[in-house]
């Protein structure tokens, strides 16, 4: 028998393999055969598609089980005045024609009911805020359409405080933590040690609320010129901050061209290339996530301009009525070039322009850049000095900065902190509590029920809220068996320090080498 090497050449998608002589390094023979060859198979895939379909299902589930609560704290004040109303809510979004799906038949007293309703309050943010503003008594149905909006579309719970104050934000503070982490991760950015001496940290916060984007990313290479040695990190941070698409390969000093990524903050690309960011970064993901972090501040102080009234649903109603009046402006602007005016305005087989805009197939960006070829055009022809002088000293400014028909549903709507909707909420039922008592009902530790509704999250540590015997998945522990577990009665239900403790021991694997 001769001897022989084995040699494996292992890939994503193959494995090749050949048996070599030991001493004239030839390939072997088997009878007939020579000993290689080459298996193929499918690239391993990771669970992230799937992972995320589980996150998003637990979502909408956890925000439906949060709705029937809510059903079930209204149930017997609706009756009183409908005793359908939650039935033909979950009705409402079929035609009135669809009769395999639509139940029951509105009278009509309430399709006028219903059109008097759409008339006074042109959206949802419009009856919320008359209801924070006017504590006179208002239709239990309305009161509970706006605290059903508010606890379906609760906030994000990045800001842990519960006493939450945007404008005790520091961004002076956020910039120091990024750009130290920068001083530590990115070498290649040559940002000076005495960078703090060298600039003013206030300055450049004063700097980044201003409105408009050009003069911050002017400011910006101006400020930094002096503490920065590379001139490409100042662009990109510039763009970054303002909201614009940036490349993170210059951003970061990556030589690595074949796996370029380029992302905004502006809405979900962030969240939605995050392993692929995680990939590329490694270690100096966490500048990126401080980079993030920044510019979420920046983001809420800008919203709300120092102002000490905070209401999400005031600011609302001040985009829709800025949204009416631009979207007035625009279709008297277009109606003197009816062609233009049909491919911003006219939805055919595809999408218009201004339809993809409103229902967030594009962003604000595209938008504003589709909207500018279109005014070119219409400029070109002879059309009222009196639109191109109010375009030039209003409109043009706006569209730069990203002000010009602001959106209501919008990506960026998740940057809002939970604390924002819970102050609305908590003003709706001290106002309407007067009239309706079972709205200030509350728990044992005192705070209102529906209050806890919309705060209460599932500590990451329980996990699925089910026993050991129903999910392998699961490592619940119980303090009282055969009870419904709610928001209200969480933490007489569930046993957290014995969870915790689970939590950790089933996540420490065995050793198989030292015992």
């Amino acid at each position: 028998m001769k001897n022989y090497n084995i040699g494996l050449d292992i890939g994503t998608t193959s494995v090749g393999w050949a048996v070599v002589d030991d001493e004239n390094y030839k390939i072997i023979r088997k009878g007939n055969k020579a000993l290689w060859g080459v298996r193929l198979f499918e690239e391993a895939k990771t669970a992230e598609e799937r992972r995320n379909f589980r996150s998003t299902r637990r979502r909408y589930d956890r925000r439906r089980y949060r709705i029937k609560l809510l059903q079930e704290e209204f149930n017997d004040e609706i009756n009183k005045v409908d005793k359908d109303f939650f039935q033909k809510l979950q009705e409402s979004k079929y035609n009135e024609t669809d009769v395999s799906n639509k139940k029951i038949k509105l009278s009509k007293e309430e399709k006028e009911l219903i059109k008097k309703y759409n008339d006074n309050y042109k959206t949802i943010y419009h009856l919320r805020d008359r209801l924070i503003k006017d504590s006179s008594k208002e239709d239990i149905r309305l009161v509970y359409l706006a605290i059903h909006h508010i606890i379906k579309y609760r906030g994000n719970f990045l800001y842990g405080n519960s006493s939450f104050n945007v404008n005790n934000l520091n961004l002076g503070e956020k910039l120091k933590e990024f750009l130290d982490s920068v001083q530590n991760n990115i070498e290649k950015v040559e940002l000076y040690d005495d960078y703090e001496s060298l600039i003013n940290l206030d300055d450049i916060a004063t700097l980044l609320l201003n409105p408009s984007k050009n003069d911050i990313k002017v400011g910006l290479k101006e400020i930094f010129n002096d503490c920065i040695a590379n001139k490409q990190f100042i662009i990109e941070l510039g763009k970054a901050l303002v909201g614009n698409k940036f490349n993170v390969n210059k951003l970061f000093m990556l030589d690595d061209d074949d796996t370029k990524i380029e992302i905004n903050f502006n809405g979900t690309d962030y969240d939605d290339k995050y392993t692929d960011l995680e990939n590329l970064l490694g270690d100096k993901l966490e500048s990126l996530e401080l980079l993030k972090e920044l510019y979420d501040t920046i983001f809420l102080k800008r919203l709300f301009k120092g102002s000490n009234n905070t209401s999400i649903s005031e600011l609302m109603v001040q985009r829709y009525n800025q949204h009416r009046n631009d979207l007035k402006f625009l279709k008297e602007l277009f109606d003197y070039d009816r062609s233009l005016y049909n491919e911003l305005f006219r939805t055919k087989k595809d999408l218009c322009l201004y339809d993809k805009y409103i229902t967030n197939k594009i962003t604000n960006e595209e938008f504003i850049k589709e909207l500018k070829k279109l005014l070119e055009k219409l400029f070109d022809s002879n059309i009222d000095t009196k639109y191109k002088e109010q375009y030039e000293l209003d409109m043009k400014e706006r569209m730069d900065n990203g002000n010009f028909l602001p959106r209501i549903t919008d990506t960026e709507n998740g940057k809002y902190p939970y604390q924002l909707n819970k102050d609305e909420l908590i003003k709706i039922i001290e106002n309407q509590g007067k009239y309706y008592p079972f709205l200030l009902n509350k728990t044992n530790d005192g705070i209102y029920r529906i209050v806890k509704l919309l705060e209460f999250k599932i500590p990451y540590y329980i996990g699925p809220l089910v026993s050991e015997k129903k999910s392998k998945f699961a490592w619940m522990e119980r303090k009282v068996d055969n009870v419904r577990i709610t928001p209200y009665n969480f933490d007489e239900v569930i046993d957290k320090e014995k969870t915790a403790e689970k939590f950790i021991r089933r996540m420490i694997s065995h050793c198989t080498y030292l015992l």
